[in-house]
């Protein structure tokens, strides 16, 4: 494996009198060699017709700098990485672990990362490579480090891969550190709704989607439906702003006919899937009625956990960590609140030896 890089800095002043004569001159800030440092890696040693893999650029940021998010928040400049690929090859979306939130001077929010941060992307290459051919994956990354100076920086990047007919893994415990980092991307699923028309996660790429677990038999699912309109009036609500929304019942014992029949009774405007044998709920780890999960336009699972913080039903303003997470992830902020505890009614999963119907 070959890597390659390419510095350039530049330092921002804010304000500069004139004139000012060369014995008078301000020193010009230099940024240290080790206030942040930048590497491209791969988690595999070679690269194979049509397998993905994933790239990261991994910076090392100095003690007492921070560089950005992907919104900087109040202040501050976006990290960014461009990528240059080979003929053929396609990189998915950059991954963002969440950041942390700096108050600045001046009561000014930042998001950033401190110490070291992995951004990824899945790499997929074309089925035919010839063997043999060195494989070159190049990158731009810009970056703003701030400490009681911001410096503005950016390296060319690049590294060469052998393509092979197997590989072994590389850089394996760094990605599987950051992994654990990062939103999990949402399992696909495919299932009939309550009227028999076929839905999958494809369906909504793109698009914000929420995740409502449901069985009409369950009291704390009967509250936010029948004694309240917790959800059919957040669905509204978020509806005009583009959010699609799907309801989940994993209820082995309940016919699609009888979800139908809830489902007109309770006004409720969107398709509920049918997943008696759990298989959806498996997939996301759902453990509840309601679960609520929020996944983002890449596919990301940016909220999971419970409809709000009131268990008991006895609050009169509760959060609503779904309306929450909502706004957060469609103003660009991080959501405060990424995993909260779900509560309800446990999935009624089939019995063991037992196979829900279809």
């Amino acid at each position: 494996m070959i890597a390659h890089l390419h510095s350039v800095w530049a330092v921002v002043l804010l304000a500069v009198p004139a004139p000012l004569t060369a014995s008078a001159a301000l020193p010009v800030p230099q940024p240290p060699a080790s206030a942040v440092k930048v590497q491209l890696l791969a988690d595999t040693a070679g690269v194979q017709p049509g397998k993905a893999f994933d790239v990261g650029v991994l910076f090392t940021i100095g003690k007492g700098w921070h560089i950005y998010w992907k919104n900087p928040g109040d202040a501050g400049l976006a990290t960014s990485v461009e990528w240059q690929l080979p003929e053929g090859f396609k990189a998915g979306p950059l991954r963002w672990p969440h950041p942390e939130t700096f108050q600045q001077p001046g009561d000014i929010v930042g998001y950033g990362y401190e110490g070291s941060v992995l951004l990824v992307a899945s790499v997929t290459p074309p089925k035919e490579l010839p063997a043999g051919k060195d494989v070159t994956i190049s990158a731009k990354a810009t970056w703003l480090g701030c400490q009681k100076v911001c410096v503005p920086g950016s390296e060319d990047l690049s590294v060469t891969l052998p393509t092979a007919a197997s590989a072994t893994p590389a850089n394996r415990e760094l990605f599987q550190q950051w992994e654990a980092k990062l939103p999990r991307m949402a399992p696909d699923f495919t299932a009939l709704d309550q009227a028999g028309n076929k839905v999958g996660l494809s369906d909504y790429r793109g698009r914000v989607l929420v995740l409502e677990w449901f069985n009409p038999d369950c009291p704390f699912v009967q509250r936010h439906h029948a004694q309240r309109t917790t959800m059919v009036d957040l669905q509204a609500k978020w509806a005009a702003r583009g959010v699609a929304w799907l309801a989940v019942n994993s209820t082995y014992y309940m016919p699609a006919e009888r979800t139908a029949e809830w489902r007109t009774k309770w006004k409720m405007d969107y398709p509920v899937l049918i997943d008696r044998e759990g298989k959806v709920a498996r997939a996301y780890g759902a453990k509840s009625t309601p679960h609520m999960f929020v996944i983002d336009r890449e596919g990301e699972i940016v909220y999971d956990g419970a409809i709000d913080s009131d268990p008991g039903g006895r609050s009169k303003s509760p959060v609503n960590y779904v309306d929450k997470a909502l706004t957060g992830l469609l103003a660009d902020k991080p959501i405060e609140e990424p995993k909260t505890r779900s509560y309800g009614c446990s999935i009624k999963y089939p019995p063991e030896g037992q196979a829900g119907a279809r």
